[in-house]
This record gives C-alpha cells, sequence and structure tokens, in this order.
C-alpha cells in the first residue's frame, strides 16, 4: 500500500494500489532526470547512481535487499511482468556491480554505486531503487535502448 493507493468504497474490486513511498521520504539521484522522467541508457552498459547525504555515514548504509530494479511499463510507470501481467508483482531484480567496483563515497558524503544494467532489458523500462538503513528511498527510472 503505498503512499497514493485508493481504497476506493466499500467495495472490495475499486481500490487503486501504489507501490510509492511518501514525498518526504524519498529523493532523486544526481545526475539523473528527477522521476517519474525517464533516462534514456544502453542496455548493458554500467549506470553511475549517485546520491549525497548530508555528511559521510560511511558504507554500511543500505537496507537489506537494496538496491533493485524492477520492470516497468514505459508509459504508465507502473511496475509490470515480463509477460505483460500487472499481479502478481514481478520480483525485484538485485542490482548488481560492473566487475569488482562497488558502492564508494567521498569526504563530504557524495555517494556513487555503480550499477550494471543487463543486455536482455533492450527496448524495456525500469525502476532502480536505493533504500537506506533510514527508510529513506532514491528512485529513477530507466529506459534502455540498443
Amino acid at each position: 500500500l503505498g503512499y497514493s493507493a485508493v481504497q476506493g468504497t466499500t467495495g472490495r474490486d475499486d481500490n487503486s494500489e501504489a507501490f510509492d513511498t511518501h514525498p518526504s521520504c524519498r529523493g532523486d539521484f544526481l545526475d539523473r532526470a528527477a522521476q517519474p522522467a525517464l533516462n534514456t541508457v544502453v542496455a548493458g552498459d554500467a549506470v553511475p547512481m549517485k546520491f549525497k547525504l548530508a555528511t559521510n555515514r560511511g558504507l554500511d548504509i543500505l537496507a537489506a535487499g537494496s538496491p533493485y530494479s524492477r520492470l516497468v511499463d514505459c508509459d504508465t510507470l507502473r511496475t509490470v511482468n515480463p509477460d505483460g501481467s500487472i499481479t502478481p508483482r514481478p520480483t525485484p531484480v538485485a542490482a548488481v556491480n560492473p566487475g569488482g567496483s562497488r558502492m564508494s563515497v567521498n569526504a563530504n558524503g557524495q555517494y556513487n554505486y555503480p550499477w550494471k544494467t543487463d543486455p536482455a532489458w533492450a527496448g524495456t523500462c525500469r525502476e532502480f531503487v536505493l533504500t537506506l538503513d533510514t527508510g529513506f528511498q532514491h528512485r529513477a527510472y530507466f529506459r534502455f535502448t540498443d
């Protein structure tokens, strides 16, 4: 039940689900188009996902299972399964780093998570979600090309 979910009436089938977080608990990445805009990248490339915190908190700051990406409809940005169905929701795909790289941080609290995308994602769109151990989320949406 996301922030923008709507209960509807007392009927069972008039609810509108959502998976977004409260606006005060989410932020955008540096050097990326702000949500809900789509960033275009080549599928298979490494994408630097940069964000800033007030201070350098070290590298042990991610929530369990973070970061991840999931397939979304390019027009609505709703999560979808590869077969096109809306439910059940697809399992998020754990983000991986290219080669031997890993997340880094500078003295001013600017973080960089290098995200290795999959060449098979060409022609699709995905949401990238990085959740901190505080529950704060950074999100961005991507359209993948060949």
